[in-house]
Formats: structure tokens, sequence, C-alpha cells
């Protein structure tokens, strides 16, 4: 018995290793090189080539300008770091870039299918997340665009933060707890755009980590102030796990506020006119259509995307019907089919800072 179940452990150790291999290598077969024989021709200016804080390298004054920098409405210190870290080695050779590039996309290849797999327990189908992910042409342009280093990092201390935190779920440990609320503040400051990782933390403890039906860490249960929820058990499992998020939500407050703070002051697009609400909430929804169309079928790709015009009142009312009528029915059958309703709420989720909503500029769009 035990020499079967030994062989059967090599066997799917084998399986694993081969899987990840096929993963990295076609990977890095699609992504590098395509045309690396020069930079592509959009805001590389101002991330390096006549930046003189980073094309020079790293140093004590560079690093220094990376934390106070506010360029392009955007406070990323780390992606200017990696940028800096790219020119000392590379100087301002594009290949040396795009490689950098190339690596995070494929190490964040190998995150989705490690999370999701540990997650799940589902070896198949989390292969196939992982190379949906791998291979989908909406990630072209983070991985080809050098400039788009910052959405490869912030994916990549994503995929860690989740990773962490599952293992803070598994062994209630604190440790665990706090690398996981780092990665997410690293993340941050690679791009803002994960702002809503505590709302996902929430979803994955509805599925698949189910904790909103089993006992949250035993350290939170402790807090006496909650006890009187004791006999309302759903409600006392639910306040905790909302308690657990209260730094996270914190992070992301802080950084919210720091955004509004920089499109307050126009920094960048200076002569951009101020959108009226109900208008970005009419490109809001056209956006998210035209997401689900770029998803299942990724044709006229841009950098970047115009912003929306002449918006017809049929497209309109069709974008509302539909995104409303998908998230009732959802939320409808949220008991039966679970992974519908986190997957939904995650695409919706994660899009809100940069779906037009708020007013951060002509972009209504990116891949």
């Amino acid at each position: 018995m035990g020499n079967s179940l030994t062989s059967l452990n090599k066997k799917n150790l084998s399986v694993q290793i081969i899987a990840c291999l096929i993963l990295i290598s076609v990977t890095l077969f699609l992504y590098y090189p395509p045309s690396d024989k020069e930079f592509i021709n959009f805001d590389i200016n101002v991330y390096i080539l006549d930046n003189e804080f980073v094309n020079t390298g790293l140093s004590l004054r560079n690093v220094k300008w990376a934390f106070g920098a506010i360029l392009q409405e955007h406070w990323h210190p780390l992606t200017w770091l990696s940028h800096m870290l790219d020119c000392e080695i590379f100087g301002l050779n594009p290949r040396g870039h795009h490689f950098v590039n190339s690596i995070i996309h494929t190490i964040n290849v190998l995150l989705v299918f490690f999370v999701f797999k540990r997650m799940t327990l589902a070896f198949y189908r989390s292969l196939l997340v992982a190379a949906f992910f791998a291979l989908h042409p909406l990630h072209v342009e983070a991985v080809a665009w050098t400039v788009g280093r910052k959405d490869l990092l912030s994916m990549f201390f994503f995929l860690l933060t989740i990773h962490a935190y599952i293992s803070f779920t598994e062994k209630s440990n604190l440790f665990c707890y706090f690398v996981s609320i780092t990665f997410f503040s690293l993340g941050l400051m690679s791009k803002s755009m994960i702002v809503t990782l505590p709302c996902i933390l929430l979803l994955l403890d509805l599925w698949p980590l189910s904790r909103f039906k089993n006992n949250p860490p035993n350290f939170f249960l402790n807090i006496k102030i909650f006890h009187v929820l004791k006999p309302r058990q759903k409600i006392y499992q639910s306040v905790h796990l909302v308690i657990e998020k209260i730094p996270f939500f914190l992070v992301s407050v802080m950084t919210g506020f720091l955004l509004l703070f920089i499109h307050q002051r126009r920094i960048f697009y200076r002569d951009w006119e101020p959108i009226p609400f109900w208008e970005r909430t009419i490109h809001a929804l056209i956006a998210y259509m035209n997401y689900i169309g770029k998803i299942l079928w990724p044709r006229n790709l841009a950098l970047p995307y115009p912003p929306f015009t002449d918006v017809s009142e049929w497209e309109f009312i069709l974008a509302l019907v539909f995104i409303f009528s998908v998230s009732a029915l959802i939320i409808s059958q949220g008991r039966r089919y679970p992974f519908l309703f986190v997957g939904w709420f995650w695409f919706v989720g994660t899009l809100v800072p940069v779906i037009g909503l708020i007013d951060t500029g002509p972009g209504v769009m990116a891949d």
C-alpha cells in the first residue's frame, strides 16, 4: 500500500512537472521575441528613453525619485525600480527589457496554475485556466509593450497575495496573513488596479475555499465583542471574515485617497475635460460589453482605445439589460453554481477602478 501510494505521488509530480514545462515552453515561444528590435513607441520616452532617473539605472537618487514620482496619473515606485534594474543590466537594449516582461508573464502563468489547483484541487481545469491566461491575445499588450511592466508586476503580486492568503486559511498562521498583506501592498506599488483585491478574497471565501460554511481562523474567533453573534452562526462567521480583511481594506482606502489626490491635481491630463457621471456610467456599461466581446472574440485590439463617441440609445439599453440580467441570473443561481457567482463578480469587480466610472483621463479601455 505504501509503495503504491509513493508511486502514485511520483506519477502526479511527474505530470505536474510536464504540465509546467509545457506552459513555460509555449508561453516563452509565443511571447519572446516578437519584434523586439526596438521599443514600441508609445509612452516609452516618458518611462525610459527620456527619463534620466530611469535610464541611468539604480542609484540612491533614482530610488528616492521612484517613491516620490507621479507621472501619467500613477504612483508605482516598484514599477520604476524594475525599469531601473533593467537599464542597469541591459542598458537601452529592447531585447533585455522585453525578455524580463516575458519571464514575468511566464511566472504569472505558473502562479495561475498553482493558485487555482491549490484552491480547487482540479488539476486539468486549472491547467486549462492557466493556458487560457497564457495564450489569450488580450495579454500581448502587457508583455510586448515594455511600459506594460506595471500590469505584469501587479498581477505577480496579486497572485502571490492569494497564494499566501490560501496558506493562511489552511494553517491559521499569522505569518502567512501578514505576508499576504505585504504582497498586496507591493502589488499596489506596482499598479493600483488591484485595489479591489480584498473583495476578491471575500469572493474566494465563498468559493472555492467555502469559509462561510466553515470556521475562520481561531484567533479571529476569540474577539469577545463579537461573541454576542454566536447564536446566529452564519452572521458570526461572516463578520469574522470581514474583520480579518480590515487591514487589506485599509491599504486599499489609503491607495484610493492617494489616487484621488493625484487625479484632482490633474498633473498629467491637464487639458482633459471632466466627464459627467451619467455619461461615465454609460461608457462603463459599453466597456463591459466590449471586454466580454474581446474575451470571446479578440479582434480590433488597440493601444490605446479612443474614447467612446456617439453611443446610441439602443447600445446603452442593450448593455444595461445584458449586464443586469446576467448579474440577476447569476445571483439567483449563486447557491447552485457558486463558481459562476465568484467568476462573474471577480470580472465585474476588478474592472471597477478602470472601467470609466472614476474619471482618470481619456482612456476608457485597455487590454
